[in-house]
């Protein structure tokens, strides 16, 4: 087993791909996309409530843990339209009317063990050899960063 600690964009990419066999492939996009893109920390992303997002803006908050600063995020283009998807599926499900932004399908908000265990099988659907967690995407934003010049 490896010892890297991140995932690469083309890994990314894999998970993404896998998330559209799961059972609720919106959710799961939009949660490991979100993760990536804004380097969350799993119980950050859980965290997160309907009102922390604002797509006329295309803001996200984000309440940083750890003593982060919490800060307004933009939202990309991509990014609205995953995060639109789940919304128009979250609105039927059973507790949409909930605060929190990603729930099971009974209505509950979904756990940080359920979030590792969908993160281990998904990568599994990938054919990821790592043994990965969801703290990999928080990693894999920093490195995607500093390839980028940031």
């Amino acid at each position: 087993m490896s010892t890297r600690k991140y995932l690469t964009q083309s890994e990314i990419i894999r998970l993404l791909t896998a998330c559209r066999t799961s059972r609720h492939p919106e959710r799961n996009s939009c949660l490991i996309y979100m993760c990536y893109i804004h380097g969350l920390r799993a119980s950050e992303a859980l965290s997160l409530k309907l009102s922390d997002i604002n797509l006329e803006s295309r803001e996200l908050y984000v309440h940083r843990l750890k003593n982060g600063f919490s800060v307004n995020h933009p939202l990309i283009e991509e990014e609205v339209l995953i995060i639109q998807e789940w919304l128009d599926v979250r609105n039927t499900l059973l507790g949409a009317e909930k605060e929190w932004l990603f729930i099971t399908e009974r209505g509950t908000p979904m756990t940080r063990q359920r979030f590792y265990q969908l993160f281990s099988r998904l990568g599994q659907i990938a054919q990821l050899t790592l043994g990965i967690h969801p703290h990999m995407l928080r990693h894999a934003c920093g490195y995607a960063l500093a390839d980028r010049g940031g």
